[in-house]
């Protein structure tokens, strides 16, 4: 039986779960450099697969999501609303997309823009509980605003 990634709570972590943090505190700021040099070379298409059928479709979702959340996490959030909206572009359904670009904009301070988007998070899975969280948290901040 394999043992579990951390024991018991202050229990030192496993080999492969330092490994794997070391590879995303490796891969995010890599793969948001090489996105900000495709992008002003005008080849961002290039990060884009050139296959064909269903999985162009699922492809391209997938890289613009993952793009948006490297663009996201390195505080670029014009950049991640820009990816995550061409994302819906190939899945409109996504519940985690809408969410992520509500984040964005509450990141911006753009309430009404965050509403929008929590509300179609909510739209596509009304037991989504971080929209229903951060439709609550926009809707306040909107009000402290107008006061």
């Amino acid at each position: 039986m394999d043992k579990p990634i951390i024991s018991k709570p202050g229990a030192s972590m496993s080999t492969n779960f330092r490994n794997a943090i070391v590879i995303i505190i490796f891969l995010i700021p890599l793969n948001y450099a090489m996105y900000v040099t495709l992008k002003s070379s005008g080849q961002e298409a290039a990060l884009i697969s050139a296959s064909s059928g269903s999985s162009v479709i699922n492809s391209n979702f997938d890289t613009y999501a993952n793009l948006g959340l490297t663009c996201y996490n390195a505080k670029d959030f014009q950049g991640a609303i820009g990816n995550w909206k061409k994302a819906l572009e190939y899945n409109s359904t996504n519940a985690v997309v809408y969410s992520n670009l509500a984040a964005a904009y509450g990141c911006l301070s753009d309430w009404e823009e965050q509403i929008i988007y929590c509300e179609k998070a909510l739209a596509v899975d009304p037991n989504f509980e971080l929209a229903k969280n951060n439709l609550a948290w926009a809707k306040a901040e909107l009000a402290k605003q107008k006061k």
